[in-house]
C-alpha cells in the first residue's frame, strides 16, 4: 500500500487528526494545519517575514509563494472577465457567467420547499434555508438536535471540508449570536 493511500485511510478513520484546537478547522496534512494556524491565529509571530515585490505587503516568508500566487491569479482573472450583454454585469469565471445568464433566462428558479420564497441563485436559497428554516431544514436532512452546524453537515456529508465562513457561522451559532 502506498504512503499516500495509508495517509488517506488514517485521515478517514480519524478525521480530527489534523484539527485546529482553536477553531476546529480540519486539514488533510500536518503542514496545512501549521499554515492555517499561522495565517488565521498568528500562532508563530516570530517567523521571518519578507516584503512582496509586487504590492509591498509584509508577509511571513513561508507564505510569500502563496501570496505571489494570489497576484498571478488576479492577473489571469482580470484577463478572463466576461460581460453580460443584457445588464452589463462583469463576471470572472465561466461557471458564474453561466449561472448569471441562467438567472436572466429563468429568473428565481430556486424555490424554498418550506415557504415558497424564490431566488435567482442556489447560494441565496441555501442562505435562506440556514437562516430562516434551520431546524426544520436540518430535520428534513435527517439531523435531529445537532450540537453544531458543522456537526450536522458532517452527519449528512462526512467527507465535506468546511470553509472559514462556515466555521465562523458555527462559532456564532454555538455562542448564541445568531442573526
Amino acid at each position: 500500500m502506498s504512503e499516500h493511500l495509508a495517509r488517506h485511510r488514517e485521515i478517514e478513520e480519524n478525521p480530527d487528526i489534523f484539527k485546529c484546537d482553536i477553531c476546529g478547522y480540519r486539514c488533510t496534512m500536518k503542514s496545512g494545519l501549521r499554515l492555517h494556524k499561522i495565517r488565521a491565529h498568528n500562532s508563530e509571530p516570530n517567523l521571518p517575514k519578507a516584503f512582496c515585490d509586487i504590492c509591498g505587503k509584509e508577509v511571513f516568508k513561508c507564505l510569500l509563494g502563496q501570496h505571489l500566487k494570489g497576484h498571478r491569479w488576479k492577473e489571469n482573472a482580470a484577463a478572463d472577465i466576461r460581460e453580460c450583454n443584457i445588464c452589463g454585469a462583469k463576471v470572472r469565471t465561466k461557471k458564474y457567467f453561466e449561472k448569471h445568464m441562467k438567472a436572466h433566462m429563468n429568473p428565481k428558479s430556486y424555490v424554498c420547499q418550506f415557504c415558497g420564497k424564490r431566488y435567482n441563485y442556489d447560494a441565496g436559497l441555501n442562505n435562506h434555508l440556514h437562516r430562516v428554516h434551520k431546524e426544520v431544514y436540518l430535520k428534513s436532512l435527517g439531523v435531529d438536535n445537532p450540537s453544531s452546524l458543522v456537526d450536522a453537515y458532517r452527519k449528512v456529508s462526512p467527507n465535506m471540508r468546511f470553509t472559514n465562513y462556515e466555521m465562523v457561522v458555527n462559532r456564532a451559532l454555538n455562542s448564541g449570536q445568531e442573526n
